[in-house]
């Protein structure tokens, strides 16, 4: 018997072969497919950034907005003890989490019409010099230390306080003491604060400026190519991601200073020439209070802490006063973020309540309740 056969299949029920072409597509598909899913998340993750913010990186946007819509600059052919900007005057400018104002003499204040009433003579005058610790950059006004100062404490006389907020970003002791012959005859104050931060040894405002006016100076002669033009707005329009970058930078730059514990801070390049530049400031500063007959006090925030600063105080007779956060206080939160080390308003109350007891120790102000 013979088995069966079996059934050949005919052309027609035959399975189609695929044509290259069909799977050339297929993939083509996918790899646009998978271009435009990663295309959508970046673009998500960019706006989740910037709305909620959660490692604080609008800092380095705000920072960048603040040196190009509120301030001034006062020219170019300066030497490093002159100011080469300050803030612009009776100006607001809404930045990510906090309002910029000044008065009409450039200090930081409520609102941009608010106007600094030099007549008042009932108040005592404390006139404040420094940088972004100064400024209390990154919180409202009235978060401030030196505002919270201004409402809550009174001179030794019993006498309200009027708190001049003279806070720039980037400034240094040399600028400082520019500002201070500035507005000393015009504000005539009872008492100037001034207060150190490690990161006036590094920041000089005019090598900032200068390298800035180059760049600029150069994109006049060569303006950028289409792809350079192409990549630029990229990156202005990817700043939540790429400050991102910048603080996983930050932050491995910082732990490889905290392992370097075996090299003094006094013994590197950036603290020798740093210094001299610290220095001549102070010593212009200690001159002018001196022969304008106003006490002044220096407040130090420096870390990590610079012994010549203390030392520097101690043989000319100027108060010191430790202004840093101890450790309890910094175990509560005193940072505004992991990308913005500036004091929130919790440090900030902490910061006017060591400068109200050391104040007061003077013999400047009441003593705290």
């Amino acid at each position: 018997m013979n088995s069966p056969r079996e059934p050949t299949p005919s052309a027609s029920s035959a399975a189609p072969t695929p044509r290259s072409g069909s799977r050339g597509l297929s993939w083509s598909l996918r790899i646009l497919c998978a271009l435009i899913s990663l295309l959508v998340g970046i673009v998500a993750l960019e706006y989740g950034v910037r709305q909620f913010d959660p490692f604080g990186v609008s800092y380095y946007k705000d920072t960048n907005r603040y040196l190009t819509e509120a301030i001034d600059l006062l020219g170019t052919e300066v030497d490093d003890t002159s100011r080469i900007f300050q803030n612009r005057r009776s100006h607001e400018l809404q930045l990510a989490h906090f309002r910029f104002a000044t008065d009409q003499l450039g200090l930081r204040a409520s609102s941009g019409e608010s106007v600094s009433d030099l007549g008042d003579s009932e108040r005592k005058r404390i006139l404040f010099l420094g940088d972004s610790v100064t400024l209390a950059w990154g919180v409202q006004d009235e978060d401030s230390w030196i505002r919270k100062l201004e409402r809550n404490a009174k001179s030794s006389g019993g006498r309200s306080l009027w708190c001049m907020n003279a806070g720039h970003l980037q400034y240094n002791t040399l600028q400082e003491a520019d500002l201070l012959r500035t507005l000393r005859d015009i504000l005539q104050p009872d008492l100037v604060v001034v207060t150190f931060v490690t990161n006036d040894l590094t920041d000089n405002p005019h090598a900032v400026f200068r390298q800035l006016m180059q760049q600029v100076s150069q994109l006049d002669a060569n303006p950028p190519g289409l792809l350079a033009r192409a990549r630029n707005r990229i990156l202005d329009w990817g700043w939540g991601l790429r400050s991102l970058w910048v603080l996983r930078s930050t932050l491995a730059a910082e732990n490889s200073a905290q392992q370097a514990d075996s090299i003094a801070i006094e013994q590197t390049e950036p603290y020798v020439q740093g210094w001299k530049r610290v220095e001549r400031g102070l010593n212009d500063i200690a001159e002018q209070c001196s022969a304008a007959q106003i006490p002044w006090v220096l407040f130090d925030h420096g870390t990590p802490r610079i012994d010549a600063v203390e030392e520097w105080c101690r043989e000319r007779g100027v108060p010191y006063v430790d202004f840093n956060f101890t450790a309890a206080e910094t175990a509560t939160g005193v940072r505004i973020s992991p990308a913005d080390a500036h004091a929130n308003p919790n440090g900030n109350t902490f910061l006017m309540q060591r400068a109200w007891k050391a104040l007061a120790e003077l013999g400047q102000l009441e003593e705290p309740e």
